[in-house]
Protein backbone atom coordinates (compact mmCIF):
# COMPACT_ATOMS: atom_id res chain seq x y z
CA UNK A 1 0.00 0.00 0.00
CA UNK A 2 1.32 3.35 -0.90
CA UNK A 3 0.57 6.17 1.38
CA UNK A 4 2.42 9.75 2.09
CA UNK A 5 4.03 9.09 6.04
CA UNK A 6 4.49 12.42 8.28
CA UNK A 7 8.40 10.95 8.36
CA UNK A 8 8.52 11.31 4.30
CA UNK A 9 7.85 15.17 4.62
CA UNK A 10 10.80 17.84 3.57
CA UNK A 11 9.57 20.84 5.02
CA UNK A 12 8.58 21.91 2.07
CA UNK A 13 5.11 22.13 0.63
CA UNK A 14 5.54 22.10 -3.14
CA UNK A 15 7.91 19.13 -3.06
CA UNK A 16 5.82 16.83 -0.22
CA UNK A 17 2.40 17.75 -2.38
CA UNK A 18 4.34 16.18 -5.33
CA UNK A 19 5.66 13.32 -3.65
CA UNK A 20 1.92 12.99 -2.14
CA UNK A 21 0.41 13.11 -5.61
CA UNK A 22 2.76 10.64 -6.88
CA UNK A 23 2.24 7.63 -3.95
CA UNK A 24 -1.84 8.45 -4.47
CA UNK A 25 -1.56 7.61 -8.39
CA UNK A 26 0.79 4.40 -7.31
CA UNK A 27 -1.28 3.46 -4.74
CA UNK A 28 -4.37 3.40 -7.37
CA UNK A 29 -1.96 1.62 -9.97
CA UNK A 30 -1.03 -0.84 -7.67
CA UNK A 31 -5.04 -1.55 -6.82
CA UNK A 32 -5.68 -2.29 -10.75
CA UNK A 33 -2.20 -4.55 -10.77
CA UNK A 34 -3.75 -6.58 -7.68
CA UNK A 35 -7.27 -6.35 -9.27
CA UNK A 36 -6.09 -7.12 -12.93
CA UNK A 37 -8.10 -4.41 -13.89
CA UNK A 38 -6.93 -4.54 -17.32
CA UNK A 39 -9.02 -1.51 -18.71
CA UNK A 40 -7.16 0.35 -16.19
CA UNK A 41 -3.43 -0.14 -17.13
CA UNK A 42 -2.88 1.87 -19.61
CA UNK A 43 -4.86 4.81 -18.03
CA UNK A 44 -2.87 4.33 -15.37
CA UNK A 45 0.77 4.25 -17.36
CA UNK A 46 -0.61 7.37 -18.59
CA UNK A 47 -1.66 8.91 -15.51
CA UNK A 48 1.90 8.19 -13.71
CA UNK A 49 3.72 9.64 -16.94
CA UNK A 50 1.98 12.77 -16.60
CA UNK A 51 2.40 13.04 -12.80
CA UNK A 52 6.18 12.34 -13.24
CA UNK A 53 6.38 14.94 -16.29
CA UNK A 54 3.95 17.40 -14.46
CA UNK A 55 4.64 17.83 -11.06
CA UNK A 56 7.99 15.66 -10.07
CA UNK A 57 10.00 16.89 -13.00
CA UNK A 58 8.65 20.00 -12.61
CA UNK A 59 9.94 19.92 -8.62
CA UNK A 60 13.43 18.57 -9.92
CA UNK A 61 13.77 22.26 -10.86
CA UNK A 62 13.06 23.79 -7.63
CA UNK A 63 15.69 20.83 -5.85
CA UNK A 64 18.15 21.81 -7.83
CA UNK A 65 18.02 25.65 -7.17
CA UNK A 66 17.70 24.71 -3.24
CA UNK A 67 20.80 22.83 -3.91
CA UNK A 68 22.56 25.30 -5.56
CA UNK A 69 21.80 28.13 -3.10
CA UNK A 70 22.88 25.94 -0.49
CA UNK A 71 26.00 25.15 -2.46
CA UNK A 72 25.28 21.51 -1.95
CA UNK A 73 28.03 19.44 -3.14
CA UNK A 74 25.51 16.91 -4.58
CA UNK A 75 23.94 18.93 -6.82
CA UNK A 76 25.62 17.55 -9.71
CA UNK A 77 24.57 14.03 -9.03
CA UNK A 78 20.91 15.20 -8.65
CA UNK A 79 20.96 16.77 -11.75
CA UNK A 80 22.57 13.27 -13.09
CA UNK A 81 19.54 11.76 -11.32
CA UNK A 82 16.85 13.71 -12.65
CA UNK A 83 17.88 13.69 -15.97
CA UNK A 84 17.90 9.73 -15.48
CA UNK A 85 14.48 10.26 -14.26
CA UNK A 86 13.22 12.53 -17.39
CA UNK A 87 14.95 9.78 -19.77
CA UNK A 88 12.50 7.15 -18.40
CA UNK A 89 9.65 9.28 -19.06
CA UNK A 90 10.59 9.82 -22.42
CA UNK A 91 11.71 5.77 -22.88
CA UNK A 92 7.87 5.22 -21.33
CA UNK A 93 5.74 7.65 -23.27
CA UNK A 94 7.10 6.03 -26.25
CA UNK A 95 6.81 1.96 -25.88
CA UNK A 96 3.19 3.28 -24.10
CA UNK A 97 0.42 1.30 -26.44
CA UNK A 98 -2.77 -1.24 -25.83
CA UNK A 99 -0.38 -4.05 -26.37
CA UNK A 100 1.88 -4.00 -23.35
CA UNK A 101 -0.04 -2.31 -20.85
CA UNK A 102 0.59 -4.59 -18.10
CA UNK A 103 3.77 -5.16 -18.48
CA UNK A 104 4.42 -1.24 -19.05
CA UNK A 105 2.92 -0.26 -15.81
CA UNK A 106 4.84 -3.07 -13.63
CA UNK A 107 8.15 -1.73 -15.23
CA UNK A 108 6.79 1.85 -14.53
CA UNK A 109 6.08 0.72 -10.75
CA UNK A 110 9.21 -0.65 -10.53
CA UNK A 111 10.96 2.28 -11.09
CA UNK A 112 8.82 4.05 -9.51
CA UNK A 113 9.16 2.08 -6.33
CA UNK A 114 13.67 2.37 -6.64
CA UNK A 115 13.13 5.93 -7.44
CA UNK A 116 11.00 6.59 -4.12
CA UNK A 117 13.32 4.46 -1.69
CA UNK A 118 16.84 5.63 -3.52
CA UNK A 119 16.08 8.95 -4.27
CA UNK A 120 13.02 10.38 -2.53
CA UNK A 121 13.63 9.03 0.64
CA UNK A 122 17.10 10.02 0.47
CA UNK A 123 18.05 12.82 -1.47
CA UNK A 124 14.98 14.61 -1.33
CA UNK A 125 14.62 14.39 2.52
CA UNK A 126 18.44 16.03 2.51
CA UNK A 127 17.15 18.80 0.57
CA UNK A 128 14.59 19.43 3.15
CA UNK A 129 16.80 19.65 6.09
CA UNK A 130 19.74 21.37 3.87
CA UNK A 131 16.64 24.27 3.29
CA UNK A 132 15.73 24.17 7.23
CA UNK A 133 19.54 24.43 8.39
CA UNK A 134 20.03 27.70 5.76
CA UNK A 135 17.03 29.13 7.17
CA UNK A 136 18.00 28.37 10.51
CA UNK A 137 21.32 30.44 9.98
CA UNK A 138 19.18 33.33 8.08
CA UNK A 139 17.07 33.65 11.21
CA UNK A 140 20.32 33.27 13.69
CA UNK A 141 22.52 35.96 10.85
CA UNK A 142 19.35 38.22 11.30
CA UNK A 143 19.41 38.32 15.08
CA UNK A 144 22.56 38.75 15.31
CA UNK A 145 22.90 41.66 13.25
CA UNK A 146 19.33 43.21 15.00
CA UNK A 147 21.41 43.03 18.26
CA UNK A 148 24.58 44.48 16.72
CA UNK A 149 22.74 47.34 15.69
CA UNK A 150 20.83 47.81 19.16
CA UNK A 151 24.06 47.56 20.46
CA UNK A 152 25.91 49.98 17.91
CA UNK A 153 22.68 52.57 18.25
CA UNK A 154 23.09 52.42 21.87
CA UNK A 155 26.70 53.24 22.12
CA UNK A 156 26.30 55.45 19.41
CA UNK A 157 23.49 57.65 22.07
CA UNK A 158 25.99 57.26 24.93
CA UNK A 159 28.66 58.92 23.05
CA UNK A 160 25.97 61.23 22.11
CA UNK A 161 24.76 62.14 25.45
CA UNK A 162 28.55 62.71 26.65
CA UNK A 163 29.19 65.19 24.14
CA UNK A 164 26.71 66.74 24.73
CA UNK A 165 27.88 66.86 28.83
CA UNK A 166 30.82 68.43 27.74
CA UNK A 167 29.97 70.68 26.24
CA UNK A 168 27.15 72.21 27.90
Amino acid sequence: MYRFLENFETGIPFIDNGHRRLLADMEEARQALEENHEDDFHRMSAQLLDTMQEHIAKQHIYEEEIMGMSHDPELAEQKEAHAHFRTVIDQHRTSLNWQNDYEELTALMNFLNEWFLQHILSSDMLIGSALKKAKAAAAEAKAKAAKEARAAEATHAEEAAKAQEATG
